[in-house]
């Protein structure tokens, strides 16, 4: 997606998240690509929300069984360090968010910086030879929906 498809009020950005590390289900999306591409964008007006967008293609055959595996992975992923200073543990569990694509799954996890809870929205899309993630960082969970419909619409559009 492109800046100028963004709702208003959000601006393109430098990437930053790379995922729920621990649980790696990016690596497993990610293994055997044919093509990846990754964008991120910062909420200007509507209150802190960074939303991130990575599409993965990969053979047609393949993107069943690897949805799968990232989902399994994201399911089992429930309590872990973060491994910063001045974060919490972070906590996640399954969230049902609209579905999009042919199948999608989503999840919120959470971590508290200075006292504070910080979510942390992500959903994971198989649109056929392309797997998504969208990701959300701070914001509300209807901002977050909004952003996933939007992005899911323009990956539908051009498969």
């Amino acid at each position: 997606m492109a800046a100028h498809q963004m709702p208003r009020g959000y601006a393109a950005t430098a990437s930053a998240d790379r995922g729920i590390a621990p649980c790696h289900f990016e690596q497993v999306i990610t293994t055997g690509a044919l093509r990846t591409a990754r964008a991120s964008f910062a909420s200007t007006t509507l209150g802190t929300m960074v939303f991130s967008e990575l599409l993965v293609a990969q053979l047609k055959e393949r993107t069943k069984a690897t949805f799968s595996k990232a989902v399994e992975r994201l399911r089992s992923c429930h309590r872990f360090a973060t491994g910063e200073s001045g974060l919490g543990p972070m906590t996640g569990q399954a969230f049902p968010f609209p579905s999009v694509g042919e199948a999608s799954a989503g999840f919120v996890f959470v971590v508290s910086v200075g006292g504070v809870k910080v979510p942390q929205y992500l959903d994971i899309a198989r649109f056929a030879g392309v797997l998504a993630t969208f990701s959300g960082i701070g914001g509300s969970t209807s901002q977050f929906e909004t952003l996933l419909k939007t992005a899911s619409a323009k990956i539908e559009k051009v498969l």
